[in-house]
């Protein structure tokens, strides 16, 4: 029948122009997924650049807030430097307990206290690798036209010697050890004046690592320096921090110094004074001692721009979460498709 036939075409019209319909509908929900991963406006990622690195910065002037402290508090005053410490730390941690639902804010202090810990670290490494033997130079004190005769007990407190005019380097009695288990050569050289005969005991002696023959010959800092009359006095851990962080500073130089001594003194038929002293035989003392400080300034510089480039990669992640997740980067449903008549 005719009606049957009109009305099956209507159906499979209306069928086809539904699915074509669907299809359409579909395309244009997933362009408008498309769309909605994008920022809602041209400011948003600018503005996600720059919250990161406002939080960057922020974790990373925690860290160097720890540093300037060792260097610039610590020696003189241990409380008030864990007093930064706790405060930065603490602050933090207070920071990440009120933040509540805003995760930006709590990751940020969660970042800032572990940068309060490295710092702490760091700068520990650094006081005690170098600046503190900086620090207990400064402290201690320069004696002038000191005898190699003289007894070194008497200057129990100084840090620098400049000798007498008639006090020299004796190398032609140097001596250098080596202990079979590292290999590096222990040097030390008498230092004497005109005064001294050779039975006499050998209160000064000239010290240094890898830079001397086995007999008669040293080379250490200055000693090929004729006019040479100063010296840096060698400290031993014991002379710069309280017994129970010594092993924060390292383990003591006299035992190594002490077997070339007597090794000397097995050679040439010498005696080394009971109270002797070690030192560096320069014609710059003060360069010696500032070098402490420097070394621990390069250091800290170097551990520093590493965490910076370190720090970039967490806060990176975090501030890439925070914005596919809350700076309109929420996926909208899909439009819906027409039911079919």
């Amino acid at each position: 029948m005719p009606g049957h036939a009109d009305h099956a075409r209507e159906q499979h019209a209306l069928k086809v122009i539904a699915e074509k319909r669907d299809k359409l509908m579909n395309r244009g929900a997933k362009a408008t997924e498309w769309h909605n991963l994008l920022p809602k406006d041209n400011h948003e990622k600018p503005r996600a650049i720059l919250n990161g690195i406002k939080l960057l910065l922020a974790c990373f002037l925690v860290y160097v807030i720890q540093i300037f402290a060792w260097f610039l508090l610590y020696y003189k005053s241990l409380s008030l430097t864990f007093a930064v410490f706790a405060i930065s730390f603490l602050g933090a941690l207070g920071v990440a307990v009120i933040a509540g639902k805003r995760r930006l804010l709590f990751w940020g202090a969660i970042l800032s206290a572990l940068s309060s810990i490295i710092g702490l670290l760091v700068g520990f490494l650094c006081y005690y690798g170098h600046l503190v033997y900086y620090f207990k130079y400064m402290d201690l004190r320069t004696y002038t036209n000191v005898g190699a005769s003289q007894n070194p007990h008497t200057y129990t407190d100084a840090s620098m010697f400049l000798f007498t005019e008639d006090t020299r380097l004796d190398p032609l009695r140097s001596v250098g050890f080596v202990p079979r288990w590292t290999g590096e050569t222990d040097c030390a050289s008498p230092i004497v004046d005109s005064t001294m005969s050779d039975a006499e005991d050998i209160n000064y002696w000239a010290v240094g690592e890898g830079c001397c023959l086995q007999r008669a010959e040293f080379h250490c800092d200055d000693a090929a320096k004729f006019e040479t009359r100063s010296a840096l006095v060698v400290l031993e851990p014991e002379d710069i921090v309280r017994p129970y962080m010594q092993w924060a500073v390292g383990n003591a130089v006299f035992p190594r110094f002490e077997r070339a001594i007597k090794l000397q003194e097995a050679t040439y038929n010498t005696k080394a004074s009971e109270h002797l002293k070690l030192v560096r035989w320069s014609s710059d003392p003060i360069a010696l001692r500032d070098d402490y400080h420097l070394k621990a300034v390069q250091k800290c510089t170097g551990w520093t721009f590493g965490y910076f480039i370190l720090l970039i990669f967490p806060v990176w992640y975090i501030m890439h979460v925070h914005y596919t997740t809350n700076m309109g980067l929420r996926k909208e449903p899909p439009l819906r498709t027409a039911a079919a008549p």
